[in-house]
């Protein structure tokens, strides 16, 4: 029974590769626990990240949405946990093509890397999917998410925070975020 434990975690929470100083990451990747349909995404639940097929310009199957309520100072809900390997080291910016929902102004979740401290990451337009990202640093402090990263296996975790946000793909790029929307094919994962 243990061994299909193992297995099973391997297939759903593969190492997602980055290669040439980028990596591209599909959320949907990483399945999200229990039954997740739109119409039960607005009980006030605080683990809820909703598998949304009915937002309009994702990439893959669908993106997820935070359906779960606002969370100001609360860090840690809905955790999303992506393994990734870095093979070149240096300093990389996170990005996170992300979509403010219709009416929102300054939507965000939460993210760290490794286990650091958890940042406030603000992106997307009101009604539109973009991969501009914007690390929190204090009142009116917005700075890229940039992160010095070794070679070897680092962990991304992303937190729900805004009710209605969307996010459908992650990048690391080790030159800055350059492309243009969608952006580049999603990178290999191998299973751990």
């Amino acid at each position: 029974m243990q061994q299909n434990t193992i297995l099973r975690e391997a297939e759903l929470n593969p190492i997602w590769q980055e290669q040439d100083g980028l990596l591209i990451v599909e959320v949907e990747s990483v399945p999200l626990k229990g039954i997740h349909t739109r119409a039960l995404s607005f009980k006030g639940l605080w683990d809820e990240w909703v598998a949304d097929t009915e937002t309009r310009g994702h990439n893959g199957a669908c993106c997820y949405r935070w359906g779960g309520p606002e969370l100001t100072w609360n860090p840690g809900s809905g955790l999303l946990r992506y393994r990734i390997h870095i093979q070149t080291p240096g300093e990389y910016t996170l990005a996170i093509r992300s979509r403010q929902a219709d009416e929102a102004t300054g939507d965000s979740c939460f993210v760290r890397i490794d286990g650091s401290r958890w940042w406030i990451v603000r992106g997307g337009e009101p009604g539109e999917w973009s991969w501009e990202t914007w690390r929190e640093g204090g009142p009116d402090q917005l700075d890229p998410y940039c992160e010095p990263l070794d070679a070897g296996f680092h962990q991304i975790e992303i937190s729900g925070r805004s009710h209605g946000f969307c996010i459908d793909r992650l990048a690391l790029g080790r030159n800055g975020i350059t492309f243009e929307d969608p952006g580049p094919p999603v990178s290999a994962a191998r299973p751990r």
